[in-house]
């Protein structure tokens, strides 16, 4: 989810047109990286798939992007297994290829 959303802010900054998908921010990235990944790597980082869409989806989630990317300069120092993850996964693309 943090990469879908730096994928997107990343695409904001340099699309002066681009709009911020419409809804909520948690739905809309649990929704786009769902199924995407390993499941098993994706247990390991974040348990149980069904409490983090629960959770996604609940009232407590509720934010706007622009309270996303503020809270997201914090997220890799709470959950270094994030960055670890980000760095290892393109690289170990490259050797399934």
């Amino acid at each position: 989810m943090a990469g879908e959303h730096d994928r997107l802010l990343k695409q904001s900054r340099v699309d002066d047109n681009f709009k911020f998908p419409s809804g909520r921010p948690l739905v809309h990235l649990f929704e786009a990286v769902k199924g995407r990944g390993e499941p098993s790597r994706q247990r390991i980082l974040d348990r149980s798939l069904e409490m983090l869409e629960e959770l996604v989806r609940s009232d407590a989630a509720i934010m706007k992007w622009e309270e996303l990317q503020t809270i997201r300069r914090y997220t890799i120092n709470f959950n270094p297994a994030i960055e670890f993850e980000q760095i290892v996964e393109p690289e170990s693309t490259k050797r399934g290829s």
